[in-house]
């Protein structure tokens, strides 16, 4: 969460910055290097008293309340190049539990996050967290997601400002969990707050640890790898945009609950909103540097380009430690939709399509490795679809594999979605749907790998 001024003028900044052409491809090495200004662990999460929060909106009838746009002068493509104007069959799975997430106390942007393990489902908010069993049974919470830290002094302790992340480190079995904090506003100092279970319950104790930025690490993203945490985010003073954060955190320390180091990398200001490679399953390939991804596509100005970045750590030698690229993968131009309708207002909703949607997830599949990401895009006449990507490395670089952009002709908008490819190759792709006949709500669609490319 953060105040809507600065996100305001981030945008107007960025909007200026998009007419710069985006340097080629270059290597930058000798990250800042820093410990955690505070560790500790926490109490367990189980025993917290239920905290219903303050609740600072009703949304009556089910209509959003207006957001201010940050989009301007949006070009139309009338013909998207792999767009997918049909459902497809109906698939034989369905919804096997369906019950509430977190519903008190959540702020505006709400920036939900929430990943899944073997026997729980965890769920953060700006900004709360709850967590339930993987029978809708809830365990803990809802709680401040503050309680991470609680006991840990600091000048973040009176505050929960939000933008959570949570992910599960499947191999590892345990949970990560993070928010930023800012008691001095976006010039800073700063802080990213990491918590990282003891134990595979979530509903546990967490070792503790808060790490110092110069400036605001907005936006943040989180992904799991064998080397350490990697995390992106923008970063911004509240007059100015001043590129990205590139940062990894030491996990294998973190996850023993020692003193673990931290990279960072300041990326120039042609740089915005990466996602870096989020693992699922077998880890990669030995030595395989970290992936990020970025999309360019302006503000209403069209892209041919994924942007593919490797951040490759080295513990030993920090200043051996690199952020190279991008590799540019050419794909069909795109550009952002207007804003999102609702049934019974002419209150409009904010897309965020200016940026590929969290997570960038990747897969060793073998013989293979794969990445996914989808991004909102419009479609026509401004109606917003779902934008996917597959790349796949065999070896040498990646390349796109497959792409597809699902918008069935019926008049709906779908925009801010999330996708996930399993062992099987299969994926599955949720977003939200809304328009001027319904109500916001939440669908999903997906594939089979033996499926035609480029279709859901």
């Amino acid at each position: 969460m953060v105040n809507l001024f600065y996100r305001i003028t981030f945008i107007v900044t960025f909007f200026i910055l998009s007419n710069f052409i985006f340097p080629q491809t270059q290597t930058i090495s000798n990250p800042t290097v820093s410990q955690p200004i505070k560790m500790g662990i926490s109490q367990p999460m189980r025993d917290l008293p239920i905290n219903s929060g303050k609740i600072i909106e009703i949304w009556k009838d089910g209509i959003i309340p207006l957001r201010t746009s940050f989009e301007s002068d949006v070009q139309q493509i009338e013909k998207d190049g792999s767009l997918q104007t049909y459902k497809g069959p109906l698939g034989t799975s369905g919804i096997s539990k369906n019950f509430d997430g977190v519903g008190v106390g959540i702020y505006a942007p709400p920036d939900p996050s929430g990943d899944v393990g073997p026997n729980h489902y965890v769920q953060m908010v700006n900004v709360q967290t709850q967590i339930w069993d993987k029978n809708g049974t809830s365990l803990a919470g809802p709680f401040d997601n503050s309680n991470f830290w609680a006991g840990l002094p600091g000048p973040w302790s009176s505050s929960n400002d939000g933008d959570p992340i949570v992910l599960y480190d499947e191999v590892a079995d345990r949970w990560m969990v993070s928010q930023f904090a800012l008691p001095n506003g976006p010039d800073g100092p700063c802080y990213i707050l990491i918590a990282v279970s003891t134990t595979p319950d979530p509903t546990g104790t967490y070792y503790q640890y808060a790490f110092s930025y110069p400036k605001m690490p907005d936006y943040p993203k989180f992904g799991v790898w064998p080397d350490g945490y990697y995390m992106s985010a923008n970063t911004f003073s509240s007059s100015a945009f001043l590129g990205t954060y590139a940062s990894v955190f030491d996990r294998n320390t973190m996850l023993a609950g020692g003193a673990a180091t931290m990279q960072n990398f300041t990326l120039p200001t042609s740089t915005y909103s990466l996602l870096p490679s989020d693992c699922d399953g077998i880890f990669p390939p030995a030595g395989s540097p970290n992936y990020f991804l970025a999309t360019y596509n302006g503000f209403g100005t069209g892209n041919t380009d994924l942007d593919v970045y490797e951040f490759h750590t080295d513990w030993t030698t920090p200043a051996n430690s690199s952020f190279t690229g991008p590799l540019l993968l050419t794909t069909p131009s795109f550009s952002q939709p207007n804003e999102i309708t609702q049934l019974g207002t002419t209150n409009t909703l904010n897309t965020l399509s200016d940026r590929p949607m969290n997570r960038l997830q990747y897969r060793n599949m073998g013989d293979h490795e794969a990445m996914v990401v989808c991004q909102t895009v419009n479609v026509g006449s401004g109606r917003a679809g779902m934008r996917w990507w597959e790349l796949q490395k065999t070896a040498g670089n990646w390349s796109i594999y497959q792409e597809g952009t699902y918008a069935p002709a019926d008049g709906l908008n779908r925009w801010m979605g999330s996708i996930a490819l399993d062992q099987n190759g299969n994926i599955a792709l949720g977003y939200s749907a809304s328009a001027s006949t319904i109500y916001p709500d939440i669908r999903f669609t997906g594939r089979f790998a033996s499926d035609p490319l480029g279709v859901m």
